[in-house]
């Protein structure tokens, strides 16, 4: 993981963002947690893009199958993809409960009205 500052507005920098290295985005599980939920009905997938030569990891793209469908689908999960899956699911579960107490949603509603 890398840190990236933020401006305050001033030009002063006072507040650290993480971010997730995209070896680990894949190797977490949360890329493809990503790509089997979200994505594919919209008709959509991410990928990341490697250097060639060295491995790597250069981008996040997106593929597009919008103009089809049905989109994507993935052929069969690995017993090592279910596991990261099953991980996702617990993280998000763990996460959605501390959401739902502190901030009275889980994802946040589009209106200023919590659900």
């Amino acid at each position: 993981m890398s840190k990236i500052p933020e401006s305050d507005g001033t030009g002063e920098y006072t507040l650290t963002l993480t971010v997730i290295d995209l070896d680990e985005l894949r190797d977490g599980g949360y890329l493809l947690e990503a790509n089997r939920r979200f994505f594919p009905p919209l008709g959509l997938a991410l990928f990341i893009m490697y250097n060639t030569d060295t491995g790597e990891p250069l981008e996040l793209g997106v593929f597009d199958w919008r103009h089809d469908a049905e989109g994507c689908v993935f052929d069969q999960f690995t017993p090592q993809e279910k596991g990261k899956a099953a991980e996702i699911e617990r993280e998000w579960q763990e996460h959605a409960a501390v959401r739902q107490e502190k901030l009275g949603f889980v994802v946040q509603p589009l209106d200023d009205e919590q659900q």
